[in-house]
Parts: C-alpha cells; sequence; structure tokens
C-alpha cells in the first residue's frame, strides 16, 4: 500500500565554513560525507553513488555512522554533509542547528509502503491497523521544497 512520497537532500551544520545558502556538484563531491554504515548498503546510499556515477564522479571521504539517528549530533558543529529524505532532514533542523538545501544532482523520490502478510489481508484488526497507518501517512507534509 503506498503511503508517500520524499525526496533527498543534504543537511549540514547551519555555520557551515563553505557552504551556506545553496551547494553545488563540485561542493558535494570534494566533502566528507556523513553515511550510515550496516549490512550492505541502504537503497538511499546506492542511489545517491549511481547518480554520482553517473556524473563520471565518486564520492569523496566518507564518515561511517551507526545509523540515520546519529546525523544531527555528528553533522552540527562539524564541516561535513549529510543526505537523507527531506522529511527526516526537516525533523533534525527543529532540533539541531542545521541547514538544509537542494542536492545538485537528478535522484528519484523515495517512495514508502507498507506490506504485510496476505494471511493478515483480512484479518479485521490489521484492516483497521492499515487504515490507521494510510490516515497517519496522509497528513504528513511532503513539500517538496527545501524548508529550513
Amino acid at each position: 500500500m503506498p503511503l508517500w512520497q520524499d525526496r533527498i537532500v543534504c543537511i549540514l551544520d547551519r555555520h557551515h565554513p563553505r557552504v551556506r545558502g545553496s551547494l553545488n556538484l563540485a561542493q558535494y563531491l570534494s566533502m566528507v560525507h556523513a553515511r550510515p554504515l550496516g549490512w550492505g548498503r541502504t537503497t538511499t546510499s546506492r542511489v545517491i553513488d549511481a547518480a554520482v556515477e553517473r556524473e563520471g564522479a565518486k564520492l569523496g571521504l566518507t564518515f561511517g555512522v551507526q545509523n540515520m539517528l546519529t546525523l544531527p549530533q555528528i553533522l552540527s558543529g562539524s564541516d561535513l554533509v549529510g543526505t537523507v529524505p527531506q522529511m527526516l532532514a526537516r525533523s533534525f533542523a527543529a532540533q539541531y542547528p542545521l541547514q538544509l538545501l537542494e542536492l545538485p544532482l537528478q535522484l528519484p523520490k523515495v517512495r514508502y509502503a507498507s506490506y504485510w502478510h496476505e494471511r493478515s489481508h483480512k484479518d479485521p484488526a490489521h484492516r483497521w491497523l492499515r487504515q490507521m497507518v494510510l490516515s497517519a501517512a496522509r497528513t504528513l507534509n511532503t513539500d517538496s521544497r527545501v524548508a529550513q
């Protein structure tokens, strides 16, 4: 069941020493990227890497973090850049001194969906839960503009 779509943006310290207000491809490629570690690469990382390769380039150094939720503390006060879904970036920027910038690459939208096993499909309680999740998803602000 499709729930919502999001887009990928860059997130950096609000007082970044080299970037303020906009980010070009050369800057993005030359920066140290804070990226989640994990077993294999995340879908977002694969999509970003493919877009960078289409530009005939590679990302610069990366700084591995345990998961995306550690990014705001690491990015605050540093010269690192993170590349995350916009809704997550907005949440981080509401709590930490961070700026959200357009990503200087063309990426597909991130699509969020709910999946369940067929044995739960007709279960009344599960149907109710799916409807609640869908209703909540419809209330999300998925405005495509980068809001700081």
